[in-house]
């Protein structure tokens, strides 16, 4: 089901007939506050060991990171790796602490001991990607992307990610193509239609750049991302650009995760 497939994705392979830490730490759709305060009882029970105890500090790590508790999210980290050295998700979620402690180099040095201890852990390779875009490291970003999605093929991030890569790179028609498969997908995903807006923009094809720029308006309204563009096709048209009003919400944010944690994301103002 969908909370094992994400422990997969967080904690690495699940073991045979295991048992999932009880209550609200394994359950669905409960706050992080709530997920916090049942992983802490697992914890703190005393009756957990191995895979179960791994889960119970990976899932309230993941909870504190989504709540921006970022210093938090590195010391649970921390205890975690000292009852296990060989927990993934321990480094995963102290990566994503440092992450948006803007700490890149140590961000990258836990992303890349996740990877090594897990192989298959797709989201750090997609984190990792991030990190290295931020650092203007391209085509290891691309490398990164690249891995995740043979991994995974089906979340549209990784190709958006790695299409918002090609883009800055002035690669416009690969951006295209991952963006494309984006909306494939998720054809709700508006960032997607914002980037690929931009990317027709700059090869001049203003009816698919205004076609894509009133859909992620039409999904998101008011996101001032796609507002620019859609002004920069009514002055290129020599139409005269109308007022609207904007949300603030920018799209060009590219310091995002499955791979970074969305709530935690949207509480930074990046460039």
């Amino acid at each position: 089901d969908v909370l094992r497939r994400h422990l997969v994705h967080l904690g690495g392979e699940i073991p045979k007939a295991v048992q999932l830490p009880s209550g609200l730490c394994s359950a669905n759709d409960i706050t992080h506050e709530q997920r916090i305060a049942g992983c802490t009882a697992s914890i703190e029970s005393g009756t957990l060991t191995g895979w179960p105890l791994k889960v119970a500090y990976c899932n309230r790590g993941y909870a504190l990171t989504e709540l921006g508790d970022y210093d938090r999210v590195i010391t649970d980290s921390d205890a975690l790796i000292a009852i296990n050295p060989q927990a993934g998700c321990g480094y995963l979620n102290r990566a994503r602490g440092w992450y948006y402690k803007l700490d890149l180099d140590r961000a990258i040095a836990d992303y890349t001991q996740a990877i090594t201890l897990e192989p298959r852990l797709h989201e750090a390779y997609a984190s990792r990607g991030t990190a290295y875009f931020d650092r203007r490291e391209f085509g290891k970003a691309i490398a990164d992307y690249n891995a995740a999605i043979s991994i995974d093929s089906d979340i549209p991030m990784y190709f958006s990610d790695r299409g918002n890569t090609r883009y800055v790179m002035g690669d416009y028609r690969s951006a295209i193509a991952d963006y494309n498969r984006a909306i494939e997908i998720d054809p709700d995903y508006s960032q997607a239609y914002a980037r690929r807006g931009w990317a027709f923009l700059c090869l001049d094809e203003l009816a698919n750049a205004e076609a894509d720029f009133d859909k992620a308006l039409k999904l998101a309204p008011g996101d001032a991302y796609a507002q620019s563009g859609r002004a920069e096709v009514y002055q290129r048209q020599n139409k005269p650009v109308p007022e609207e009003r904007s949300t603030g919400l920018s799209f060009d944010n590219l310091r995002r995760m499955v791979e970074q944690p969305s709530e935690a994301a949207a509480k930074k103002d990046h460039p």
